[in-house]
């Protein structure tokens, strides 16, 4: 495989593996966020607020969203790793070839 294309792989890959950590921290910043101004704004008992709180809809689909983040995160992880794996073992077989030649 070409150096320009392994390097163009990892490189999205590392690309994308950030852009989906960056979601996953932004849905949990949004879903804490979202889950204190509901408790905030409930009435109750502590323990009576954040049962409120674990089933208002708003919230549901907060930790829904960032599940889902962080399911893409995870894949992206792999992918990025995936490809580092590939990309290092480009570089040996290369470094063999260097080293083959060096000894001729």
């Amino acid at each position: 495989m070409e150096n320009s294309t392994i390097a163009k792989r990892f490189e999205a890959a590392a690309e994308e593996f950030a852009e989906a950590q960056n979601k996953s921290l932004r849905a949990k910043n949004e879903l804490k966020a979202i889950t204190s101004v509901i408790f905030l704004k409930m009435s109750g008992t502590v323990k009576e607020r954040e049962c409120q709180v674990d089933i208002d809809e708003i919230v549901v689909a907060k930790e829904l969203g960032y599940v889902n983040a962080q399911c893409e995160e995870n894949l992206a992880k792999a992918k990025k790793e995936s490809m580092s794996i590939l990309f290092e073992e480009w570089r040996t077989a290369r470094s063999d070839r260097r080293a083959e030649m060096n000894l001729r």
